[in-house]
């Protein structure tokens, strides 16, 4: 994640991820070796960018200095071990609950997080809802938009769990039963990129009986 950085912006970025206090720009001018004017650019650049933030003062011999800190923004800059985390999790799920156990607790789970949209979507006609439900789902992370004039069809150019769909296909029962919980109705998945496509396509379908819940076939055809 600090590929896109300079040299020292990454050290500068580096110091105060070691250093959770805080430093003033005299001891990041210490610490990296760079002036005083260079480590000025760069804490203006990246405050601006959103990266680092002002902390509080320090009293040192004459006016108070300023203490830098990461900001969320910044700290999230670093690797995390998400990704490894969920897969570890959902295979001793899986391990436990059988694929039918794992794939109805994503489901329920799905519909969960659906429910927290409901005020968004209440009273909306269901070409309404399909445009708010692309909308929530770009929020989440996806590059999805409606792709006919039916306003039945949703695709995204992107998986935000593509590895470990790819490792555990169960896992796209959560995005399938978030979209139909969030429409009222079925969901078929046309394409997914966890089977080889290019995209993943979600086609909206005929009314639920039972609004609160979901129903969805999932993509089940082999990789060519």
């Amino acid at each position: 994640m600090l590929n896109g950085f300079g040299l020292s912006q990454r050290k500068i970025l580096e110091r105060l991820l070691k250093n959770k206090e805080g430093l003033t720009i005299d001891a990041i001018v210490k610490s990296i070796d760079i002036t005083r004017t260079a480590v000025n650019q760069h804490i203006n650049s990246l405050e601006k960018d959103g990266y680092v933030k002002k902390h509080s003062q320090t009293k040192t011999r004459g006016r108070p200095s300023q203490i830098y800190i990461l900001s969320e923004k910044g700290i999230h800059l670093f690797p995390k071990q998400y990704a490894l985390f969920s897969a570890l999790l959902l295979k001793s799920l899986k391990e436990k609950l059988g694929r039918d156990g794992l794939e109805k607790f994503l489901r329920e789970l799905g519909e969960q997080v659906a429910k927290s949209y409901s005020t968004r979507l209440k009273g909306k006609s269901s070409t309404e809802k399909v445009m708010v439900i692309t909308s929530i789902m770009e929020e989440l992370g996806y590059e999805s938009s409606v792709n006919n004039e039916g306003k039945n069809m949703i695709r995204a150019c992107n998986c935000v769990y593509h590895d470990l769909a790819t490792e555990i296909p169960e896992v796209c029962s959560f995005d399938l039963a978030l979209i139909s919980a969030m429409s009222g109705r079925k969901i078929k998945h046309v394409e997914c990129m966890a089977q080889g496509n290019h995209k993943c396509s979600f086609k909206i379908k005929e009314a639920l009986k039972t609004p609160s819940t979901s129903d969805y076939q999932i993509f089940e055809h082999p990789i060519n």
